[in-house]
């Protein structure tokens, strides 16, 4: 968000009125040398919550009222719990202090402190249409009229439920008009939600072929004049409900249904036809989808500790010949090492099955060079089978929070976290017609470094140096 960002830039450039201190999230728990005593959880006091729930709060914690908890593992709960706090995105802070009841030292008095977010973000929107920097001033010759601008408005935790309440107004290259809601507890038992969405987006410039620089050409043959970039658009209506079971913290099922009305202009199918397929400009089609996730993790904006899980299939059902089904799956492992240094590994794999034919609509739901391969972001790397491996090592520079010399409810402290990042990926792309790219069929191999840069609200800045199998070189601000 460019509020935020400016309020960060600000708060470091007059860095010498604040003073450091040490991270605000942490235990307090008593310590008892006795590694086969147990401690009872007599009471648990919350404060902070004004605006959640209770019941939302308890629900993240892995205690409850009653419990008996061995000595040697009251420190691995307490932690525990606190991470999965601050995972739900809904406080600045979390401090869960345990204290032995003076008159019955076998019982525990727990309190949980929290300071919680801002949950109404109106967030302005000023940025490039394409997906980063290098190919905006490459391809595109740093075109002006590639800008979106508008608003999205957020409010998260509305009900305070931990629901969230999202509207788009976008303008410029691409237009977007859209809402959705999401209640991930809406029973009793606080294991059942709900979402739903709609709107309508146009986008100009649409990528409509297989080309090695990702993008619409600047030229469309050798000989052509520079292409007129709005003849060249796309028109979505679209919308969705879904589902969601969570039978445990860290654990949720997704059922969705979405509703997709799309229209292409016809210089696109001129110079595709299977951009749908066969030559149609206007399909609708439903897809059904399936998604198990499983995330437990000490920070799920920058996980570094834990591991996650993520697998499920995409039914897309179309009278135009667009059906398919596609399965994917990919696992994460993030390992701390010793000394401020952490590994993290992440597989990744998809298929298509029941595909009859090489619609781009279709094949392009997968792009390595976008989602997964650090290093081809050029590039456009669509497949109809992939599977790809991130390695990346991490050391911790700086882990502190600044004291804000701003009065504001909540936001006594900014984080201020640093990271010297060392990444390697590799991937491999099918297709079946080899002619699409020179990289498919083909081990793919990148590598490079980075300074990762995180602070309030989940705000992650990466600035990443890349090296590709092609002996590219490249630096992306992410």
């Amino acid at each position: 968000m460019p509020g935020k960002k400016i309020y960060i830039t600000f708060l470091i450039l007059f860095g010498y009125a604040v003073s450091f201190v040490h991270a605000q999230n942490m235990i307090e728990f008593p310590d008892e040398p006795d590694s086969l005593r147990f401690f009872t959880i007599e009471d648990i006091t919350l404060t902070g919550n004004a605006k959640t729930k209770p019941y939302i709060l308890l629900r993240d914690i892995v205690f409850a009222k009653g419990d008996r908890i061995l000595n040697p593992d009251l420190k691995n709960v307490l932690e525990r719990s606190m991470h999965n706090l601050i995972n739900s995105a809904l406080f600045n802070s979390v401090i869960i202090s345990a204290k032995i009841n003076p008159f019955n030292p076998d019982y525990l008095k727990v309190t949980i402190a929290v300071k919680e977010r801002w949950y109404i973000i109106p967030e302005p929107v000023f940025e490039l249409y394409d997906r980063n920097y290098k190919v905006w001033a490459k391809v595109y010759n740093r075109d002006l009229e590639r800008i979106k601008y508008g608003v999205k408005f957020k409010y998260n935790n509305f009900t305070g439920r931990r629901d969230q309440l999202r509207i788009n107004l976008v303008n410029g290259f691409s237009k977007e008009i859209s809402f959705s809601y999401s209640q991930p507890f809406a029973d009793k038992k606080l294991k059942q939600g709900f979402g739903l969405a709609a709107g309508y987006a146009r986008r100009i410039g649409v990528t409509y072929n297989h080309f090695k620089n990702g993008g619409l050409p600047r030229k469309l043959c050798d000989t052509c004049p520079d292409p007129n970039y709005k003849l060249f658009y796309s028109e979505d209506y679209f919308a969705g409900i879904n589902y969601q079971y969570r039978n445990g913290i860290y654990d949720r099922h997704l059922f969705n249904i979405n509703y997709v009305n799309a229209k292409v202009a016809d210089t696109i199918v001129q110079v595709n036809p299977d951009y749908f397929y066969n030559g149609i400009r206007r399909t609708s089609y439903v897809d059904l989808n399936y998604n198990y996730s499983y995330s437990k993790v000490d920070y799920f904006a920058y996980p570094l500790i834990g591991s996650t899980f993520n697998a499920g299939l995409k039914n897309r059902l179309s009278k135009d010949g667009l059906g398919q089904l596609l399965l994917f799956a990919n696992y994460a492992k993030h390992i701390h090492l010793k000394k401020g240094f952490y590994f993290s590994t992440i597989l990744a794999g998809s298929m298509r099955l029941n595909q009859h034919n090489n619609s781009f609509l279709n094949m392009k739901a997968s792009d390595l060079s976008y989602a997964n391969i650090r290093g081809l972001e050029e590039f456009l790397l669509l497949s109809k089978n992939d599977i790809s491996i991130r390695n990346s090592l991490r050391y911790k520079i700086l882990d502190y929070n600044l004291k804000n010399p701003l009065k504001i409810k909540n936001h006594d402290y900014i984080p201020i976290k640093l990271y010297f990042r060392i990444f390697a990926d590799a991937a491999y792309a099918s297709l079946p017609n080899t002619n699409f790219s020179f990289l498919h069929h083909k081990m793919l191999r990148t590598g490079g470094f980075a300074i990762d840069f995180i602070s309030l609200y989940d705000m992650i800045f990466r600035f990443e140096f890349s090296y590709n199998q092609i002996t590219q070189f490249g630096f992306f601000i992410r």
